[in-house]
């Protein structure tokens, strides 16, 4: 028998060890899941509580803006952009 052919012995203890291998890793995903996804919740929780109390800081920051009188910077293109591309536009 040469080098290069596989004997019958050593197929099936490579199709044993692939079995071990898939088996092995069929269960440490089923570990890891059941332990992220506990961690999971608890992580999405908390930073859901972040973005609220960050969401409810900065109403409050707006609502105190307002009374005081600051006007909120303007949304979209400020004038001087506005005004030099109607007058660099062709007619």
């Amino acid at each position: 028998m040469e080098e290069d052919e596989v004997s019958e012995e050593d197929y099936d203890t490579e199709e044993e060890a692939e079995k071990r291998r898939v088996e092995a890793d069929a269960a440490w995903r089923r570990i890891l899941s059941e332990s992220d996804s506990r961690e999971d919740v608890e992580e999405k929780k908390e930073v859901e509580r972040k973005e609220v109390q960050e969401e409810a800081e900065n109403l409050v920051k707006e609502a105190e803006k307002v009374t005081k009188g600051t006007p909120t910077p303007p949304r979209g293109r400020p004038k001087r952009l506005a005004a030099r591309k109607l007058v660099l536009t062709p007619p």
